[in-house]
């Protein structure tokens, strides 16, 4: 996901918040009006993927 917001893998495996104003980036410019279903679940499963990296991170989910 890093790599696809333009964040260096590293950076984001060290401070996984590095991400939100990338994250933030990514869903202003997303057209939401003219989002279909599949581009919501898209966007919803990336936003999801972002959390749960966050959690293994920083609480040692798995």
């Amino acid at each position: 996901m890093a790599d696809m917001l333009g964040v260096a893998p590293e950076i984001s495996t060290r401070d996984p918040l590095s991400l939100v104003p990338a994250l933030q980036d990514y869903v202003f410019r997303a057209p939401l009006g003219d989002f279909e279903q599949s581009d919501w679940i898209t966007l919803h499963s990336d936003l999801m993927s972002c959390a749960a990296d966050y959690l293994i991170q920083r609480h040692g989910a798995q």
